[in-house]
């Protein structure tokens, strides 16, 4: 216990006060336990085991010492490293994560932090948490669905990405290794917008500002800072304790105060809900600085306004390096309390002459029982492999150091790695021994390879960072020499890596920007903290925009050694900004050449434009122009209106509903009327205000009045007309329906002398026949054929009639029933005078079964009829649904002679024959046509001479009928 309590005190004081302290001690301890020994009056006994285990303990504490102070000195090296990689990432002004192979947030910087604030993870204790839990607004989209993609393939990329509730875009940065992922964000909004607001020229009038460095505040509803970041007092050259006294009034430029007033009234009213504005602001030392300022309106849980939420520029360098700071520390410390030392003392045979707890916690044992055993038979496993080499080697007088893998350890299952030492005492002695040291180094082994993880990933995003980076050396006489660049900076200045790296900055740094550039470096290591500027230079030919931010690195001893600087190249926002203002005025010049009234008025009721005509039409008086108020000018506009309180209400109503557009006329008390024209202004769901356009229509407005005149004077002539047209329409229709019934009566009264015809000749052909001579006997086959002809003209024009006259009652009817009962009325219908094909199913259609009967039996007798000589007549008859489900077509297609093109419109027509070499009477097809649209369904054809004809009906199909095969469907 002695030794122990000893083995402490020496630990202790090494770490505290350095190595020679703990060696004093050590010689100090060692005289007073001589002394013990050289007591007067008592008799001097020195044993030699004693002195051998006094001599041995002081060696392995001074091996302790030896040991504690390296760690000392690599805890200061582990330090100064994370000091030097927290700047770099200081100097790095977008948000960077660091997350684990679960997705574990390892590491993030304060830009991140409010990242994930904002998206919803405010209150919350970010790491070691898992990202998917604290954002959950993250997960289940592109981005995570980008992320995995990118950590599985284990490869870096690039995506670009929006957040609807933040109303940002970000450019994400990922790079996957085997330790985790690490993530850049980059708001590229302000490109974004800017890319917009070029294609919004003609309507947009209010200057575009980019994003500086952000800087967070907090204020009141009076504006007075409740709370700001390091950056924000750093951007403003105030301390937090100096802002807590001062209001966003008191600190904005004067003509800038205006259109902030403006923006927060909107706020308060909650017509937006938050804006982003560039704006100057006011610095201590009085001078001016930009900034594009985005303000956030927060409500309480009932709604009511209770604080704004401001960011400007980046977030403070000092809080990302105070983190980084910490987790270092952690690290460190972390590293420290578990790298303890174990100590023992093996003799010639192998057997434990001393060990002290660590050790028997390595083995998992007490103390009393390592000291007598042999380690072979506490260590079985590696004894013959690793160790009793080592041992033979320390017996021979040799030192070794050398690494020993535990794959479990006793108190908690893990794999151990431990650095040993053993060093030989007494080798050429009877009593030789070997101290051995044994020393956790898991996790400083573990912490080695995180940090050289670190530094690669480091090492990446310092080269493939969006903002340019440098590295500079600091010597005498304000000389700085550049160490190393990344390709941003390169891309940036157009210069190349090996024209900058080792060259002074007045080397490459043209001479119209040095002066600035050197102040600012001085400035720098001066006040011991980071400074930004915005400059403009040109490399070669070109002129390019920067926001320059350098961060001094000191040493131990405080001086500055190193400086890190960023630049965020700007040249594209301000090339932007030099073409809008180049638009705007040529849109004003537009607008002040046409000859309507122009008025463009923001979504907050402000008066953003007028052209000249607008204020002739109106007449506005100074007063009412110089005050920019869309109130006042109303009021103005509806006092010259014949209607002042309908226009006021017209105008509330417009202003309800700022997605429409309306149009609309206006009369003025002088006579005038305008043509008012009215839109809102809007992008991607947006609303940014309206424009109206003022027409002078009075001359056309009078013509139209004419017109209108003139027209009605013809309605009232047409509605004569009308009544003229229906007294003659009846009347027609009257001698229509009494030629009808004369039709029928004189077809029924002609058969009657037709049969008597036809009897005579009969009578005279069978009694006389033999009498009259051949030609007399052709003259009554002719009588015969011409009454039979007669007779079939009649009966068709009977049945013509009788179609056309007739109420139809539309009933269910079965097809195939009617084919089939067709077929027995009519036997020449089969074979071997003729082939039939029907293709089932048929459903069941509306229709009158007789007509429909009459209908089919004359497509089939025509198509069978009209062939060509010699050929066997064919027809094919089948069903298909129509393009409406509701109807259905009913084909039938022959191999006749086919009909010209020509006369598919004339062949459904009364008494309507073609083709003479065959008999019929014209009025088949007459029928069917007549017959079908009674039924309410339509006829058509397709056919052509020589390739027979395809006819068709379309019919209603009868409800729970069944369809046809998909097969045979809508193939019309």
């Amino acid at each position: 216990m002695p030794f122990a309590l000893f083995f402490v005190g020496v630990a202790f004081t090494t770490y505290l006060c350095g190595m020679r302290p703990a060696i004093a001690s050590i010689v100090l301890s060692g005289v007073v336990v001589n002394f013990y020994y050289l007591q007067p009056g008592k008799p001097f006994h020195l044993e030699v085991k004693v002195l051998v285990a006094e001599l041995a303990f002081c060696f392995f504490c001074a091996l302790v010492v030896v040991g504690v102070d390296a760690l000392s000195k690599a805890r200061a090296r582990v330090l100064y490293e994370s000091e030097k990689y927290a700047r770099i990432l200081a100097g790095i002004s977008d948000a960077l994560m660091i997350l684990d192979d679960d997705w574990r947030l390892f590491h993030l910087n304060e830009k991140a932090r409010t990242l994930l604030d904002e998206l919803g993870a405010a209150g919350k204790e970010l790491t070691g948490e898992n990202i998917w839990e604290v954002a959950p607004i993250l997960k289940g989209g592109e981005f995570e669905r980008e992320m995995e993609r990118i950590k599985n393939a284990k490869l870096s990329s690039a995506f670009e990405i929006h957040f609807p509730t933040l109303r940002r875009w970000m450019d994400v940065s990922v790079h996957s290794s085997a330790e985790g992922v690490t993530v850049l964000f980059r708001d590229i909004t302000e490109k974004k917008t800017s890319e917009a607001k070029l294609r919004e020229t003609e309507t947009r009038f209010q200057a575009l500002f980019s994003q500086a460095a952000v800087g967070m505040a907090i204020a009141s509803l009076d504006g007075k800072f409740q709370q700001v970041n390091g950056r924000f007092s750093d951007i403003l050259g105030y301390t937090a304790e100096e802002l807590s006294e001062r209001t966003f009034s008191e600190l904005t430029y004067p003509e800038d105060l205006p259109k902030t007033e403006v923006m927060v009234r909107g706020l308060l009213a909650g017509k937006i809900n938050d804006y982003n504005l560039e704006k100057r602001y006011i610095r201590k030392d009085g001078s001016l600085v930009w900034s594009l300022t985005t303000v956030t309106l927060m409500k309480d849980s009932e709604g009511n306004p209770s604080w704004f939420i401001g960011v400007i520029e980046e977030i403070s360098q000092r809080k990302k390096a105070e983190e980084a700071l910490r987790t270092n520390e952690t690290l460190l410390r972390t590293v420290t309390n578990e790298s303890r030392v174990g100590l023992v003392m093996v003799d010639k045979d192998r057997r434990y002459l001393f060990g002290n707890s660590t050790y028997a916690e390595i083995l998992g044992l007490a103390n009393a029982e390592i000291v007598g055993r042999r380690v072979e038979d506490l260590l079985p496993g590696v004894y013959h492999e690793q160790i009793k080499p080592k041992l033979d080697l320390a017996f021979s007088g040799e030192r070794v150091t050398y690494e020993l893998q535990l794959a479990s350890h006793p108190r908690d299952g893990r794999q151990r790695i431990y650095e040993v030492v053993y060093e030989p005492r007494n080798v050429m002695t009877n009593d030789p021994y070997v101290v051995v040291v044994i020393m956790d180094i898991t996790v400083r082994r573990h912490a080695a390879e995180v940090l050289e993880a670190r530094e690669r990933e480091l090492s990446l995003i310092y080269s493939n960072v969006s903002d340019g980076v440098y590295y500079l050396s600091v010597e005498p006489g304000e000389r700085y020499r550049f160490l190393s660049v990344n390709r941003a900076f390169t891309k940036a200045t157009g210069l190349t890596m090996e024209n900058v790296i080792g060259k002074l900055v007045n080397e490459i740094v043209p001479e119209r920007s040095l002066k600035m550039l050197l102040g600012n470096y001085g400035k720098a290591i001066r006040e011991k903290a980071p400074v930004s500027w915005e400059e403009g230079t040109f490399y070669g030919e070109a002129q390019r925009h920067g926001v320059v931010s350098i961060s001094p690195v000191f040493n131990e001893e405080g001086e500055c050694v190193h400086l890190i600087g960023t630049v965020h190249d700007i040249t594209q926002r301000k090339q932007a900004e030099d073409k809008f203002l180049y638009q705007k005025a040529l849109l004003e010049a537009v607008t002040e050449s046409v000859l309507d009234g122009i008025l463009v008025v923001s979504p907050t009721g402000d008066v953003l434009h007028m052209n000249q005509r607008f204020q002739e039409i109106w007449k506005f008086p100074a007063e009412v122009r110089a005050s920019g108020s869309d109130e006042l000018a109303l009021e103005w506009a509806a006092k010259q209106t014949v209607a002042p309180e309908q226009f006021r209400k017209r105008i509330a109503e417009i202003y309800s509903e700022p997605g429409k557009e309306f149009r609309e006329e206006i009369e003025m008390k002088d006579g005038r009327v305008y043509d008012r024209f009215g839109g809102p202004i809007k992008r991607d769901g947006i609303h940014y205000g309206w424009v109206w356009t003022f027409r002078d229509i009075t001359e056309s407005k009078l013509a139209d009045w004419a017109l209108e005149a003139t027209q009605e004077e013809l309605r009232n002539h047409a509605n004569r007309l009308e009544e003229v047209v229906e007294t003659r329409t009846a009347a027609l229709r009257e001698t229509i329906s009494d030629l009808e019934t004369f039709s029928y009566s004189v077809s029924h009264d002609l058969r009657a002398p037709l049969r008597a015809m036809q009897s005579f000749a009969q009578i005279l052909s069978e009694d006389c026949g033999q009498q009259i001579s051949p030609e007399g006997r052709e003259y009554i086959r002719r009588i015969s054929s011409a009454a039979a002809r007669m007779d079939r003209l009649i009966q068709d024009v009977l049945t013509y009639s009788k179609v056309s006259r007739v109420n139809l009652e539309l009933k269910p009817v079965e097809v195939e029933k009617v084919f089939r009962d067709i077929l027995e009325l009519y036997p020449m219908f089969k074979e071997p005078e003729a082939k039939l094909e029907f293709v089932p199913p048929f459903p069941a259609v509306l229709a009158a079964e007789a007509v429909l009967t009459q209908c089919f039996a004359n497509l089939i007798g025509n198509g069978l009829k009209f062939v060509a000589p010699g050929t066997l007549p064919t027809m094919r008859i089948w069903s298909e649904l129509a393009m409406d489900p509701s109807r259905v077509k009913i084909f039938f297609q022959d191999n006749g002679v086919g009909i010209a093109e020509g006369a598919h419109e004339v062949i459904f027509g009364i008494f309507q024959r073609l083709n003479v070499q065959f008999e019929g009477t014209g009025i088949g097809l007459a029928i069917v046509k007549k017959g079908v649209e009674r039924m309410g369904g339509s006829v058509g054809l397709i056919s052509s001479p020589g390739k027979g004809s395809l006819f068709w009906l379309e019919l209603k199909v009868a409800e729970r009928s069944p369809a046809p095969p998909p097969g045979q469907q809508k193939k019309n």
